[in-house]
């Protein structure tokens, strides 16, 4: 049984409900997860509000209103919240104008996470380098240039409201599968899957110029070794300072992690195995790794459902081969 609990900056209840629906869009590539939803009509104030759904177990939603809509019909008086994640706090905001010297977790946590409300995960791991913030400047760009300069990630706020500046952290494994089968992680039913496959994604060859002779060097990828359409990349790899032969690995690695996609449509309202490593219990696919990337959940009269998006991880015997 899922519940709404609208509340002031300051942690005081203004309001519990029971939503007559919700939907919820959660994603790892995003900053921001969003959600929707409609409770019966009551006249209240709900400016600067936090609203926070919870489920039989525990917190799995928290955010601020972006919207609020007083709906009034003949099939009665209904209030529709549109509401962004913690995450929506930090893009909303900008900084003093300011030069960081040697931040870490800690401080730039205490000095723009905290007076937000916002919970993180702490520590001092040091950004060498200095951070200038210039007048327009977001808190969310700070923490993205400590995060992609420090852990070589994005930072990311949980649904229920705390912040990370290693990204999303979580680390179960799931299966999705319709047959009675044994495993130690969690096995999830199904209503439906699509595979989604993209060819156009997938680079064929990388080419590169080591030396001065031209481009005679290939990096060719496996996948596509019988397919009659070719997607050529160059690479000067002749200077340091120019393209490496690393770069040609990431660009392939990330075609082929592009090409393939799943979604999956289960009955039940699921909402906490983003960033969960997966895998389908189905023959085309059986053999490949996925993570949890999207997921979008809905609770209607009419019932439970969530569509999985499930994009592919690389195992190694998966990367490419040269020539």
């Amino acid at each position: 049984m899922l519940k709404v609990g609208i509340y002031t900056g300051e942690g005081q209840l203004i309001r519990e409900a029971k939503p007559l629906s919700i939907r919820m869009n959660l994603s790892i590539n995003i900053p921001a997860h969003s959600a929707v939803i409609i409770i019966p009509y009551e006249n209240y104030n709900i400016d600067g509000s936090i609203v926070k759904i919870y489920d039989d177990k525990s917190l799995i939603f928290k955010g601020t209103i972006d919207e609020e809509q007083r709906i009034f019909s003949s099939k009665g008086m209904f209030i529709k919240l549109i509401i962004r994640s913690m995450m929506g706090l930090l893009l909303d905001n900008e900084i003093e104008p300011v030069v960081i010297s040697r931040g870490t977790q800690n401080f730039l946590g205490e000095k723009y996470l905290r007076p937000l409300g916002i919970d993180y995960i702490g520590g001092e791991n040091v950004m060498d380098s200095v951070f200038s913030g210039e007048l327009g400047t977001t808190i969310y760009q700070v923490m993205e240039s400590y995060s992609g300069r420090v852990f070589g990630t994005k930072p990311y706020v949980s649904p229920s409201g705390e912040f990370s500046f290693k990204g999303c952290h979580n680390k179960g494994e799931i299966v999705f599968s319709n047959n009675d089968i044994m495993q130690e992680c969690r096995v999830l039913k199904y209503d439906s899957f699509t595979q989604h496959r993209k060819p156009c994604e997938q680079i064929t060859e990388v080419r590169y110029m080591m030396e001065t002779h031209g481009y005679r060097y290939r990096l060719i990828n496996p996948e596509t070794k019988n397919s009659s359409v070719e997607r050529i990349r160059y690479l000067d790899c002749r200077l340091t300072s120019k393209d490496s032969v690393y770069d040609g690995e990431e660009i392939i690695n990330n075609s082929n992690k592009e090409s393939l996609s799943l979604s999956i449509s289960c009955p039940y309202f699921l909402t906490d195995c983003l960033g969960y490593k997966a895998r389908l219990d189905f023959e085309d696919v059986l053999d490949k790794d996925f993570i949890v990337t999207e997921l979008s959940c809905s609770l209607t009269s009419k019932g439970e459902s969530t569509t999985v998006l499930l994009e592919r991880v690389l195992r190694k015997e998966d990367y490419y081969v040269a020539d």
